[in-house]
């Protein structure tokens, strides 16, 4: 009777193993499912006018944009420290430019020989507010602790374009606007003009950076892998 008894009650709790395994199961496919059903639910369709705002697409401005800019282009300095009819001091720079954040971005990478045999670093990033309708950026480099920002327009005419840049001045810690003037000349040649806001608000030029676009793809130069290569060693 008592191993009667064993047996019946070991079905029993065999059964209730079974069956507790049976509704966990079914538990996990229930939570599975919903989990899935989230999931599509959190799908947007891609012609969803809303996705289309959360990811803006490149407008033609941004490709132009990029047309233009992309690559790496060896750069010459003139610096009108001594003032803009005076002999300039030269420089030589290279200037590396890639589009990010799907073509909505530019970004710039600048370095050059620079003022007391120094290194001079510096890194912009520029792109075409949609809502704006105006090109602006942002720029920051090794010679100023404060961000500079910019905003201008394109000239189809004399296909260049204008920009307004904003930085506190070193001297004053007050806000200064300066000119700066990007000339696309064509076939890989751009010369960008820096002008410096002097007294009444005159626009006095201070610096030429003449570029052109390497055309093998944007290759380091020998010197420059030596540089590189210094860099790692040290």
């Amino acid at each position: 009777m008592r191993a009667f008894s064993g047996i019946v009650a070991m079905s029993v709790l065999s059964a209730a193993v079974v069956a507790m395994a049976v509704q966990k199961d079914d538990k996990a496919k229930d939570s599975k499912a919903k989990d899935d059903k989230a999931k599509t639910d959190a799908k947007v369709n891609p012609t969803d006018p809303a996705l289309a705002a959360l990811y803006p697409q490149p407008s033609e401005a941004h490709k132009e944009m990029i047309k233009a800019d992309e690559g790496v282009w060896d750069a010459t300095m003139r610096a009108y420290f001594a003032g803009p009819d005076q002999p300039p001091l030269e420089f030589k720079g290279t200037e590396k430019v890639r589009s990010v954040a799907n073509g909505l971005w530019m970004v710039s990478e600048f370095e050059a020989d620079f003022v007391g045999g120094k290194k001079f670093y510096g890194h912009g990033i520029t792109g075409y507010d949609t809502q704006k309708k105006k090109i602006v950026g942002a720029w920051a480099d090794n010679m100023s602790t404060s961000l500079g920002t910019m905003e201008g327009d394109y000239d189809p005419k004399s296909n260049s374009v204008t920009l307004w840049f904003q930085i506190a001045d070193p001297m004053t810690g007050q806000m200064r606007k300066d000119k700066h003037v990007a000339e696309h000349k064509g076939d890989g040649h751009n010369l960008y003009t820096i002008y410096m806001a002097g007294p009444g608000g005159q626009q006095i030029k201070l610096m030429e950076i003449e570029s052109k676009r390497r055309k093998d793809g944007g290759e380091p130069k020998a010197d420059e892998k030596k540089d590189a290569e210094k860099k790692k060693s040290q």
